[in-house]
């Protein structure tokens, strides 16, 4: 059971992946702890990374301290490669991230600042994202080749090698810059 001070925002741009998302969300956590409110433990929202702002509805709140993705990060030329164990039950949406496999990590990464939590001057915000094994160092020379972003500072840390030993999960922090 999660802390009452926890708050779980899931977004995914199909229906289908929200909705199974509730359902698994009403086996797992009592029936008063979700709803559509913004105070509820867990919310599902079909929408995708660029769309998340307070803009579109604000009652989404941006105070996260930590965000974990797993986007579609498969490049393009990959997706013919993957075995029939994935191809016959993930969508290729949810698989494919562009031509690098980058599109909604770039996206992500963009967005980090607004939705990271800068309530508390100093703050420091993780993102986790699972990622192709050839994203970890671009992931890293963006992040290191970009200034701070307005008032938010993204750094690299580290990334975290799977079963398999290949680099597949990147850990970003997110600092206020102290003015």
């Amino acid at each position: 059971m999660f802390p009452n001070d926890v708050q779980v925002v899931a977004i995914d741009v199909k229906k289908e992946a929200v909705d199974l998302s509730m359902e698994n969300t009403h086996l797992l956590l009592p029936k008063d702890s979700i709803t559509l409110q913004h105070d509820s433990l867990y919310q599902a929202i079909l929408c995708s990374a660029s769309d998340y702002k307070n803009t579109i509805n604000p009652i989404y709140n941006f105070e996260f301290d930590v965000i974990v993705s797993n986007p579609p990060y498969i490049p393009l030329a990959d997706m013919t490669l993957l075995t029939e164990d994935v191809v016959n039950y993930e969508d290729a949406d949810a698989l494919c991230g562009g031509t690098d496999g980058m599109d909604v990590i770039r996206t992500i990464i963009k967005r980090l600042k607004e939705w990271c939590n800068d309530s508390d001057p100093g703050n420091e915000s993780i993102c986790w994202m699972e990622v192709d094994p050839s994203q970890p160092h671009k992931i890293q020379q963006m992040v290191s080749h970009r200034e701070s972003i307005s008032s938010h500072t993204i750094r690299y840390v580290e990334s975290l090698k799977d079963l398999r030993g290949l680099d597949r999960f990147v850990k970003l922090s997110i600092h206020q810059v102290l003015r």
